[in-house]
């Protein structure tokens, strides 16, 4: 009989040690009778949003409690009841903002459900809502997810409540006001597949009943691995990885080792240690590592005496020549915010000395992007907002949108010990425009996207962000990944045609080369395209060149679109007849005859060629210029009405003038 008292008595010790508390998150600061926590006033309604662990650490909860109901605070309760099916998912989470997106089943995805069960919103406040299944919040933030179904008509508005919510501002990591509660509702029992989003943080004041943890455990987590993607092999790609490392302990903890292991192609391990107070983080930077060998690195970092393990492990290629940060889950796309355009940019860092050569862009799939009238280009610019090089101007197609686009500098930059930016210019937009992908990272390493708002001139400062990270990879000259190299390039004058022709170094999956003048430099048409037969050296003419100045660029073209341009441009200078006050006449043409007159030209022999409108030589010869007579061409009786260019060449001097035949 004794035992069985002494046995009862434990039993009732031990109940009463793990009895649930109750806590509030938020302060009470508004309130809102929309749909920020469950109402009976509509068909159907989902909601989610965010808890950071400061706010949950702040109301009282011991990190690991376990959580067995959420409530939330009316100042005005619902008049009437209102039963339905109640649905409710919670999630674990590192992210430092709602960063869920609005599509439901996809912002679901992972969540735990708590609650699957018919329940009511009743009419005394609070109104709790006991889960089905307890949930250990482990120290992060928290998303908190639920839907409800009316079972039965809907009820007045007036008699649905007024919901106790936080009105005050929440920021991303960037300083920005950001968005933590999304929601929508239908008139119908069908629930809506998206949530609508509000621009506020007006959240519902949420109570929690949870259970603190009985004993005190040692639980650090690595949460993110800040690494490059890509990186160059060698001195350029030098690099210090960086972690976020969190306290989940419901105590402090001191001097606890974090370790970074790097395996693979290449090999380095470093200890860096940690003192952290409860639900705290700070950023671990380990020591510098070079790789010399390209091929796949595997990153670890672990801590140590670890009661859970919560490390982490990532992948980095090592190449010749591209740096590069994650793109593993497409976000979006990406702007500046402003309808004027503006300029994307990411931040990079060489050690030693070597030459951008190129820069590679994921454009965005927006609707917005003005495709065919918004123009980009590539740049680098010092963090300061200095530019240092930049590409020629492109067109946005239809077909580029999602598309990994390459923008060759005109002129490669160089660069030695230092950090730099590289990124999208764009302009001539006439809607906000989002041109560049980018990817997901929570939470997200600083200092890493700049923006520039609107005007495009040099040394404007540009301004940190923390919305993603932007698809642009910087490419190193030592770069095999274009898939031509270009050697050379040169373009000469020969009897009134400018012979084009160019040397290749390596030639991979390239479809055709294009060759594309230009009167003044900047605006191109292409002339004449060549198709790429494994060759060395290329040649073409352009028969047809303009009066002046001719400037010609080349670039091969890859089988997927891929452009790689030579950097630098040729130049021919053609001189018009006028120019030099030489006659031609009688212009329209009349009778059988073209004089000319030279007086103002050296003496000698002229070759001259009479082209038609289609570029096509319809009379050739020779005449001879005495520095005062007047020459003489005799025109063939067939000639044909029209508009005619007569070239006169001497050596590389070729001289222009338009004639009539009526």
């Amino acid at each position: 009989m004794k035992k069985l008292l002494l046995l009862l008595l434990f039993s009732i010790t031990i109940s009463t040690g793990a009895m649930a508390q109750t806590a509030e998150v938020l302060a009470r600061t508004n309130t809102s009778t929309s749909p920020r926590a469950p109402k009976g006033d509509a068909g159907s309604m989902r909601l989610i949003y965010y808890l950071s662990a400061s706010e949950i650490i702040a109301a009282g909860i011991p990190i690991n409690s376990s959580l067995s109901s959420i409530g939330f605070v009316y100042s005005a309760a619902p008049t009437i009841a209102t039963t339905g099916n109640t649905r409710i998912l919670l999630q674990n989470t590192t992210d430092t903002y709602l960063n869920k997106s609005t599509t439901w089943s996809t912002a679901t995805t992972g969540m735990t459900v708590v609650k699957n069960e018919t329940a009511t919103i009743g009419t005394t406040s609070p109104i709790k809502y006991d889960f089905q299944n307890s949930f250990v919040w482990t120290g992060g933030g928290l998303y908190v997810a639920m839907e409800f179904v009316n079972a039965g008509t809907s009820i007045a508005t007036a008699s649905a409540g007024t919901i106790r919510t936080n009105s005050g501002t929440f920021s991303d990591p960037a300083g920005d006001a950001t968005v933590t509660i999304r929601y929508s509702t239908s008139t119908t029992t069908t629930l809506p597949t998206s949530t609508t989003t509000t621009n506020s943080a007006s959240r519902p004041v949420t109570l929690f009943d949870y259970t603190a943890p009985t004993t005190n455990i040692t639980d650090l987590s690595v949460d993110m691995i800040y690494v490059l993607d890509k990186k160059p092999s060698g001195t350029n790609g030098a690099e210090s990885i960086k972690a976020v490392v969190r306290n989940v302990n419901n105590i402090a903890v001191a001097n606890k080792d974090v370790t970074l292991n790097v395996s693979g192609a290449n090999n380095f391990t470093n200890v860096k240690q940690v003192t952290l107070n409860p639900g705290e983080s700070t950023v671990v930077t380990f020591d510098s590592f070079t790789s010399g060998t390209i091929g796949t690195n595997t990153i670890d970092v672990t801590v140590a005496d670890d009661n859970v393990l919560n490390n982490k492990s990532t992948s980095q290629t090592v190449n010749d020549g591209i740096y590069a940060y994650p793109q593993t889950v497409n976000t979006g796309s990406l702007g500046v915010g402003s309808s004027d355009g503006g300029i994307l940019l990411v931040k990079y860092g060489i050690s030693g000395s070597s030459n951008i050569k190129a820069v590679n862009v994921t454009l965005g799939t927006s609707s917005t992007l003005d495709v065919g009238t918004v123009k980009v280009y590539a740049v680098v610019m010092t963090p300061a907002g200095v530019t240092l090089g930049r590409s020629d101007d492109y067109t946005v197609l239809s077909t580029d949108k999602g598309t990994k686009k390459t923008f060759l500098l005109q002129t490669p930059v160089s660069l030695t010990n230092q950090e730099f930016l590289v990124g999208l210019a764009y302009y001539n937009v006439t809607v906000n425009t989002f041109p560049v992908s980018y990817y997901a990272e929570s939470p997200i390493r600083t200092n890493v996207l700049y923006r520039r708002v609107g005007g495009l001139t040099d040394d404007i400062a540009v301004t940190a962000s923390a919305a993603g990270l932007p698809a642009i990879e910087a490419v190193l000259e030592t770069s095999s990944t274009l898939p031509v190299n270009i050697k050379t390039f040169n373009a000469k004058l020969n009897n009134g045609k400018v012979n084009l022709s160019w040397t290749v170094g390596t030639e991979t999956n390239v479809n055709r080369y294009e060759v594309e003048r230009s009167a003044n430099g900047k605006d191109f048409v292409k002339v004449a395209t060549v198709t790429a037969l494994g060759n060395a050296s290329y040649s073409v003419s352009d028969a047809n060149p303009l009066i002046g100045m001719n400037y010609y660029r080349l670039q091969g073209v890859d089988n997927d679109g891929t452009l790689s341009p030579f950097n630098e441009l040729r130049s021919v200078k053609l001189t018009a007849l006028e120019n030099l006050n030489a006659v031609v006449y009688p212009n329209p043409l009349v009778g059988n005859a073209i004089n000319i007159s030279l007086s103002n030209y050296a003496g000698g022999d002229y070759q001259y060629k009479l082209v038609d409108a289609l570029g096509k030589v319809v009379q050739q010869g020779n005449i001879k210029n005495n520095g005062s007579e007047t020459s003489a061409i005799a025109v063939s009786n067939s000639l044909n009405k029209g508009i005619y260019l007569l070239h006169l060449i001497a050596g590389e001097q070729v001289i222009q003038s338009k004639l009539v035949k009526r």
